[in-house]
């Protein structure tokens, strides 16, 4: 992976700004400062287009001098232009100037004057390495543009599918045990009980009709008994025929010397 950072300074810090490159190629960065890279015959702005275009940082080293300083405005301006990274580091303590504050809005300072040199380096070489780039942001590459199948890229979990319902089991053959083959269903039961005609119960009346019957069967047998032998009824009997004649003519019974003789 390619390390190269262009450290953006006014020429009045470049002792400081030596001792700042050196720590960065210790620890693997290619730190370009015009000082060193410009040869004698060679054009100032040239390199300096140069030199941006093939950083992939632009380290700004912010002090009075190089607020003040015409040449890194243009360097900051086209460092946006190339949309190269921003990372200002603090050598003093300064008032940014109006022509560069539009650049530097928003960003972190990493502050050198108030701190061990090491302990704002640590910090430096963290926020010099690229932002992690999130799933949300990996795209895939058309297969037509590169000539290859494209990657599979890590996606977001896809949420669980919702549980299907219980099955119902199947239904039985019996129709006993199986509502549905029944041919009275659950819901007409009630209305069908309902529609049965009531079961007619004994009650009293019933018993007495059948003991006057028996009553009435006896009375005949023995009136017929004794009219056909010509011998008179006894009186228990005599009262008992009057009683059921009574009851049957309405109360207009007739005596016992009244019936035919045979």
């Amino acid at each position: 992976m390619s390390k190269r950072v262009f450290i953006s300074y006014a020429s009045v810090d470049r002792h400081w700004v030596n001792q700042l490159a050196e720590a960065l190629q210790q620890a693997g960065w290619d730190a370009w400062i015009d000082h060193e890279a410009i040869s004698g015959g060679a054009e100032w702005r040239t390199s300096i287009v140069r030199g941006l275009k093939t950083a992939d940082v632009v380290l700004f080293v912010l002090s009075p001098a190089s607020a003040a300083s015409k040449n890194v405005v243009k360097e900051l301006s086209l460092a946006e232009e190339f949309g190269l990274r921003l990372v200002p580091v603090v050598k003093e303590p300064t008032q940014e100037g109006s022509d560069m504050k539009y650049q530097l809005a928003g960003l972190q300072r990493i502050p050198f004057h108030d701190r061990p040199f090491d302990h704002s380096l640590a910090r430096l070489l963290d926020a010099l390495m690229p932002p992690v780039r999130s799933t949300a942001e990996i795209r895939v590459v058309p297969a037509a543009a590169t000539g290859q199948r494209p990657l599979a890229t890590p996606s977001a979990p896809r949420p669980l599918a919702p549980r299907p319902p219980a099955s119902r089991p199947p239904p039985s053959r019996d129709p006993a045990r199986d509502p549905a083959r029944s041919p009275v269903r659950p819901s007409q039961g009630a209305a069908a009980r309902r529609r049965r005609p009531p079961r007619r119960r004994r009650t009293g009346p019933g018993i007495v009709s059948s003991l006057l019957l028996l009553v009435g069967s006896l009375v005949v047998s023995g009136v017929l008994i004794f009219g056909v032998a010509g011998v008179p009824m006894p009186a228990p009997l005599a009262n008992l025929v009057d009683s059921v004649r009574g009851a049957v003519s309405g109360g207009d019974a007739a005596t016992p010397d009244a019936l035919p003789e045979r």
